[in-house]
Parts: structure tokens; C-alpha cells; sequence
């Protein structure tokens, strides 16, 4: 016979279902402190995966130390500008990097303008954090110098 360790045990045919949410944390990347205590800020939840995917998308490779793959490169990109596919390519950069460096956000659409007149190329990007039913939005301009 098997024990009996709690009410639901009463019936060990059916199984227990429980739900558990994660909170996602980060430090701040201003590296503010707290006067007090001195410790440093932390984000969490949306404010964590928000702050990681425009840190991704703003990264160039070869940027940090033993990661050089870490980042989307977009600014190496912006100097095929005047190519009709670069949109596309600077599309396809953000996601293959998000996809590889943030799992905790869901890519909903991406949409790059270029405008080579003015060297510059706008980014909004639209994504979900998982475990939390909200649509996050960055938008950024990129521009290179002349």
C-alpha cells in the first residue's frame, strides 16, 4: 500500500500539476547604487530581457572578450547600405542573434528602414518576454559617420 503523506496522496492516480514562474534578474547596466546599502541596481522580469535584447541588438562582434560572436554586428552592416538586400540582412542578424543569445524574449516582427541618403537605418523591433503576456518595443537609429 502506498503512504499517505498528504490530502492529495489520498488518490495517487492522478498526478499534481504545478505552475512556477521564474523571475528573470539582471544587474543594471548604469551600474547605479543604492546609497544605503551599496549595492548595485538589478532589472527584472520585462525590464531584464528588455535591457538584454537592445544590448544584443546594439553589440558588435569581437566586442567583448571570449565571446566574439556575442552581438548582432549591425553596425558592420551599415556601410552596405547602398546594397538593395540590406534591410534583409540586418532583419535576419537581429533574429539569428536573439534567437541564439535571448531565449526568455519572442521575436514578434522586426522592421528595419534604411535610408542611404542620410546613412542611417531605423530598427523597431516588437517582442513578448515568456512567462508574461506583454508586447515589448524598442525602435534605435543607427548611423555611421562620414
Amino acid at each position: 500500500m502506498a503512504k499517505i503523506i498528504s490530502a492529495e496522496d489520498n488518490d495517487l492516480t492522478s498526478s499534481i500539476a504545478v505552475a512556477r514562474t521564474k523571475q528573470y534578474k539582471d544587474i543594471d547596466l548604469t551600474l547605479s547604487i543604492f546609497d544605503d546599502t551599496g549595492d548595485i541596481y538589478t532589472k527584472t522580469d520585462v525590464a531584464a530581457v528588455k535591457q538584454s535584447v537592445k544590448t544584443l541588438m546594439l553589440s558588435d562582434r569581437f566586442e567583448r572578450p571570449f565571446r566574439n560572436d556575442l552581438g548582432a554586428g549591425l553596425n558592420d552592416l551599415l556601410f552596405d547600405l547602398n546594397v538593395g538586400n540590406s534591410e534583409s540582412d540586418l532583419r535576419e542578424q537581429i533574429v539569428k542573434t536573439l534567437n541564439k543569445y535571448e531565449p526568455r524574449a519572442i521575436i514578434r516582427t522586426v522592421r528595419v528602414t534604411s535610408s542611404p541618403d542620410e546613412n542611417t537605418v531605423s530598427v523597431r523591433l516588437e517582442f513578448g518576454v515568456r512567462n508574461f503576456n506583454t508586447t515589448e518595443v524598442i525602435e534605435t537609429t543607427l548611423s555611421r559617420l562620414r
